[in-house]
C-alpha cells in the first residue's frame, strides 16, 4: 500500500509539472482523476455490471489522448494541417484501445466467472450468461474489424505496408472470433485472452 500511495503521487505530482510546463494548470485534475477511477475501480466497480470494464476501457483510452492533450492542443492546431493529422490518428489509436481493452475485460470476465460467482459478484458475464457475454464479444469484435476497413478504404496505395499490417490483425480479429464460438473451457477463453493481448500489442 506504500508503494501504491508513493506511486500515485509520483503521477500525479508528475502530471501537475507538465500542466504547467504548458500553462494549462488545470490538466493536472486528470491525473487525480485516474488515481480516484483505479481506487475506486478496485474497491467497488470491479465486480459491478460492466461499469468496471467501461472504466479500465475509458482509461486506457484517455492515457492515449493525453498525448494530444498535452502535445499537439496547447499548439495551433486548427492552422497546422500536420498537427491536425497527428491529432485524428492519436484519436484512432485511442477509440481502437478502448474498444480491444473492454474486449479483454468482458473475456477475462468470462475466463473467471466461476469465482467471481463465489465472491456474488455481478460482473457481465454472469449477468447475461456465457452466450449472450460472447455476443457481446462478437460485435464488438466486428466493430474493430469495419472500423480497421474503413481506415484501409480511406488509404492510398502508397501506404501498402500500412494496409498489410491492418490487414493482419484484421486476420487476427477473424481468430479469435472463431476461437471465442468454439470455446467451451476455461483455458478456451485464457487462449483468447492471450490473443487479445496480442492484437493489443
Amino acid at each position: 500500500l506504500k508503494l501504491y500511495y508513493t506511486l500515485n503521487m509520483i503521477g500525479i505530482s508528475s502530471g501537475f509539472y507538465i500542466s504547467h510546463q504548458i500553462n494549462k494548470i488545470w490538466f493536472g485534475g486528470i491525473f487525480i482523476f485516474f488515481a480516484v477511477s483505479l481506487l475506486m475501480y478496485s474497491k467497488e466497480y470491479k465486480g459491478r455490471f460492466l461499469i468496471g470494464n467501461l472504466q479500465i476501457s475509458f482509461l486506457i483510452g484517455l492515457s492515449i489522448m493525453n498525448i494530444a492533450l498535452f502535445d499537439i492542443i496547447p499548439g495551433d492546431i486548427k492552422n497546422d494541417s500536420r498537427a491536425s493529422t497527428i491529432f485524428y490518428i492519436i484519436t484512432i489509436y485511442a477509440i481502437f484501445s478502448f474498444i480491444i481493452t473492454l474486449i479483454r475485460e468482458i473475456l477475462k470476465d468470462l475466463e473467471d466467472i466461476k469465482g467471481d460467482k463465489r465472491i456474488n459478484l455481478m460482473t457481465l458475464a454472469i449477468s447475461y450468461g456465457v452466450k449472450k457475454t460472447k455476443k457481446v464479444i462478437t460485435y464488438l469484435i466486428c466493430a474493430t474489424f469495419f472500423g480497421i476497413t474503413y481506415i484501409q478504404y480511406s488509404l492510398n496505395w502508397s501506404w501498402i505496408y500500412l494496409i498489410i499490417y491492418l490487414a493482419i490483425i484484421q486476420i487476427l480479429l477473424v481468430i479469435l472470433i472463431n476461437k471465442l464460438q468454439k470455446s467451451e473451457t476455461k483455458e478456451d477463453i485464457s487462449i483468447c485472452s492471450k490473443l487479445c493481448k496480442l492484437i493489443m500489442i
